[in-house]
């Protein structure tokens, strides 16, 4: 009889230890948290256009009898002197259940900026068909070419959970929503010539505006392998419209002769992807840290130096709004869940 009442007494010890136990597992830690701030810091580098040849100079030693088409100045060189540079995101999530998940995002970058500048000896021109259509643009002493590209993003998107984030082992994410993004170009290219008169100075400058929208999907794979330890796969793919727009300007004489001057603006369809990789540490409940790498691509966009035409047709009005972009970078940021 006393062993008996040992065992019951066991078993009830148990019973309720195993209750007081389930009430203090994360998902209900989780289920009292239903929003999350996020607040990231980028570093990012734009990465890609379509080379077009900017400046070229006659007067390259490394040729016996002069070289006409060597390009001092391109527009795959002030891409790549753009670099890295620095940026935010920030973003708020509704999480109603352990299941789902309603996000928003916002990320910005600050804009991309290179410069680069030539001298010659009355041997710099722009790649023109024929060296007659100007005056200002053959023959120059100094060229300058200055570019700027700035992008910035906005998604709403919801999520459904195969588990629970940030606790079961291995979570399957489907992610569904819509994005905007924008990305604006300036190219402001410059020809010097020396005069009796002075120093005369010839634009052709050219500017872009891509406002974007379209729908994406994809997934996002978690491994939570350890308690505070996680590991963030994202793949996003999208469709869209895109309203392009250039401005462009071609002067002549010191400015004084305007050859082309006029703005045009075209939709176009859009192809965009989203990527990124990170691992992610939980340093209490309400707070976890992360670190990781992402990728954006689009394509059907207008991008500025494609816009500058070596045409002698002063009526040729060039609008090319097939480019891609690249940008990608490094990103750390919090959570914080309330």
């Amino acid at each position: 009889m006393k062993s008996a009442s040992t065992w019951s007494a066991l078993c009830a010890f148990s019973l309720i230890s195993a209750g007081v136990y389930a009430d203090v597992r994360p998902k209900n830690l989780e289920i009292d948290r239903h929003w999350s701030v996020l607040a990231e810091y980028v570093f990012m580098e734009r990465s890609h256009v379509d080379n077009r040849r900017i400046v070229k100079d006659s007067s390259d030693l490394r040729c016996v009898d002069g070289c006409p088409s060597t390009v001092v100045i391109s527009s795959k060189n002030l891409v790549n002197d753009f670099g890295y540079t620095s940026g935010g995101r920030i973003g708020l999530s509704y999480k109603p259940d352990t299941k789902s998940i309603y996000q928003t995002r916002f990320m910005y970058i600050t804009p991309w900026t290179a410069s680069k500048t030539v001298h010659g000896n009355d041997t710099l021109s722009f790649p023109f068909h024929t060296d007659t259509f100007t005056e200002d643009y053959n023959y120059a002493e100094k060229a300058k070419a200055h570019l700027t590209s700035q992008f910035y993003t906005f998604d709403l998107n919801y999520w459904r959970n195969s588990a629970r984030r940030g606790i079961d082992y291995f979570v399957v994410s489907g992610v569904f929503g819509i994005r905007f993004f924008h990305l604006q170009e300036k190219l402001n290219l410059a020809f010097y010539n020396d005069t009796v008169e002075g120093t005369t100075k010839s634009n052709y400058n050219a500017k872009t505006q891509n406002d974007s929208i379209g729908i994406q999907g994809g997934f996002n794979l978690q491994m939570n392998p350890y308690k505070h330890l996680s590991f963030d796969f994202l793949a996003l793919g999208g469709l869209g419209l895109n309203r392009a727009y250039e401005d462009v300007f071609l002067g002549d004489v010191n400015n004084t002769v305007i050859i082309r001057e006029f703005t045009k603006q075209n939709g176009t369809s859009v192809v965009f992807a989203d990527t990124a990789l990170q691992v992610g540490y939980q340093f209490v409940p309400c707070m976890n840290m992360h670190i990781g790498y992402q990728l954006f691509y689009a394509c059907g966009q207008a991008l500025a130096p494609q816009q500058l035409s070596f045409s002698v047709n002063p009526l040729n009005e060039r609008f090319i709004d097939t480019g891609y972009v690249i940008i990608h970078g490094l990103l750390v940021g919090f959570n914080f869940d309330f």
